[in-house]
Formats: structure tokens, sequence, C-alpha cells
């Protein structure tokens, strides 16, 4: 996939969720959701048009997507809202078109990542691993994705051997999804190489876990979320369930519409 830097990085039924109570974010070597406290924005200004256009262009430097489908949910002439964070993310930024947040740069200093609101507009914007859907559930709570998680050989999923994987560094930007829903269900930050993955047999932490459905970050939007994405886990674990056709994310894998955007 094109368009993005050498690290990766940044791209139904309404639900929602009870306000999220937990310890603060850890260090990236030390795992811990990021979202769990609840989004705290310190400022908030609505974005020029000239800085609009330059944060547009570097998010198409980092994400695989046209400027056509960011101007569906994210033009230069939209009402974009800049907004410094205190917490959970000290010095972190968020962009968002009104009150949905698309956009979030976790240093304030341009590493930006998708929000599951853009990662839906756009659910190839990132390469991808596939998980069963049962290990949802600990990625929901807010552990990082370990190595054993991800899913190879199963019905319906696109890796027979880890070799299949996509191309991935150490803090390469990547989606999660589960193996028969084609929506991503968090984005996080590779801790290791696809080689270096490989030669641990697979073991060991993944994926740091940046941003997931139902943390305090997709709670502060408007809780919208793609068809086969549950209010509630069922007896698995699970928070999403396979959908007929369900497969690898792509470009036209049922983009799913903002609310207030025609065709939502």
């Amino acid at each position: 996939q094109g368009g993005r830097d050498s690290d990766g990085l940044a791209g139904g039924s309404a639900v929602r969720a009870a306000s999220p109570s937990s310890p603060s974010a850890k260090s990236r070597r030390h795992g811990g959701r990021m979202f769990k406290k609840g989004v705290v924005k310190a400022l908030q200004n609505p974005l020029g048009g000239k800085e609009t256009k330059k944060l547009r262009a570097d998010i198409r430097k980092r994400l695989d997507i046209s400027e056509a489908l960011l101007d569906t949910f994210f033009g230069v002439k939209d009402n974009i809202q800049t907004a410094k964070l205190t917490e959970p993310v000290a010095n972190g930024v968020l962009y968002s078109n009104g009150d949905e947040p698309y956009f979030l740069d976790t240093n304030g200093k341009g590493r930006l990542y998708p929000t599951l609101y853009a990662i839906w507009r756009c659910p190839a914007c990132l390469p991808s691993l596939a998980i069963q859907a049962p290990v949802s559930k600990f990625v929901v709570k807010g552990s990082d994705l370990m190595l054993p998680g991800v899913a190879f050989g199963v019905d319906g999923g696109p890796f027979a051997t880890p070799e299949d994987m996509p191309e991935f560094q150490e803090g390469s930007g990547m989606l999660v999804f589960c193996v028969g829903n084609p929506m991503p269900i968090a984005v996080g930050e590779m801790l290791v190489s696809k080689k270096d993955a490989i030669a641990s047999g697979m073991k060991g932490k993944g994926c740091k876990i940046v941003h997931c459905y139902r943390d305090s970050l997709w709670e502060s939007g408007s809780g919208f979320a793609p068809p086969g994405f549950l209010s509630a886990p069922d007896e698995s674990g699970a928070w999403v369930e396979a959908l007929p056709g369900g497969g690898f994310p792509d470009s036209g894998a049922g983009v799913v519409p903002a609310p207030g955007v025609e065709g939502a």
C-alpha cells in the first residue's frame, strides 16, 4: 500500500459505552491502553484553511488514503477543530470535524494516527493484522496485542503462515481486525519488526494498542460503529461478529459513512 512514510503511521448501528475509569496510560514498552481515562481537552480552536491543507497533506503522506475520500469527511472547508489534550495523552493533539474526532497526534509533533471514525471511512489506510474474534475481549479491555494472538491458518483469515503478514518495522502503524469482519477494532504501533516477530516464533508482545473500540477516545465522538460491532460482548468475549462476505480490510470493504454524512 502506497502513500505512507517509512514508519507507516498516520487511517452501522450506533452504540455507546459507559465512561471508562482506570489507571493512567503506561509507557510504550510497558503496555496499557492509552485511552482508559476520559479525554480532557485543555484548549480547543478552529483550524484555518491553510493549516487544514497542511494537516491534510501530512495525513496523506502517512496514510494510504485518496484526497477524494479524505474530502468526504475531513475537507478544507469543513469545521475542523484542533484540541490540545492534558489527559490521558499529555501534549497530544486531537483533530476533529465538528464533534467527531478523526486524527490524533500522540506527541504534538506530528506522530499522527487515525481514530476509528477515520479508519472506518478508509479501512485500508494502514496495514492490518488479523485476530480471532474472541481475542478482541483482551484488546478492548486494554491489553496490547501479543504475537500468539495473530490468527494463522484460520478459515476466512488472510494469513496461512507468519510470512503472509504485511511488511512492518518496529514503530510502524498497524490496524487490528477480527477474522470475518472487515472493519478494524483498533490501531496501534508495532513493537517488533516482521523479521524479528518471525524469528521469535511469534512470541511476546506484538503491537501496542493506541486506540480501540469502546475506549474513551471512541466514546468522545458520536458512538457510531459499523455493522457487526456489539454493544456488549457475546459469550466468547468477542466484541464483533462475522458478517456475510466479511474478510480482509480493503478500500471497498463496506466503507462506513460518518453520522451526518450523506449515506449514513
